[in-house]
């Protein structure tokens, strides 16, 4: 409801934000990681963790946030098309 709402984005392999500690990502400050679901379990990650692909990543932000975080979360060869 309102400015924000709550996303989720699964971390295709190849993906600009595998292996960066999400403290590293440059997301605004309006985006905010609130969980990130591996393997089935949930974890509530921390700025030094980082993202591996297969995961799936819940996020609290606003519209800028959702576009920023999909762009870091897009797969390799989706810019070519």
């Amino acid at each position: 409801r309102g400015r924000y709402s709550v996303v989720e984005e699964k971390v295709p392999p190849g993906a600009k934000a595998v292996g960066v500690q999400l403290k590293d990502l440059g997301l605004p400050d309006q985006c905010v990681i609130a969980a990130i679901i591996r393997n089935g379990h949930i974890t509530l990650p921390r700025g030094t963790a980082s993202l591996e692909a297969g995961d799936e990543v819940l996020a609290v932000t606003d519209d800028e946030g959702a576009r920023q975080l999909a762009l870091l979360l897009e797969p390799p060869d989706r810019s070519i098309l």
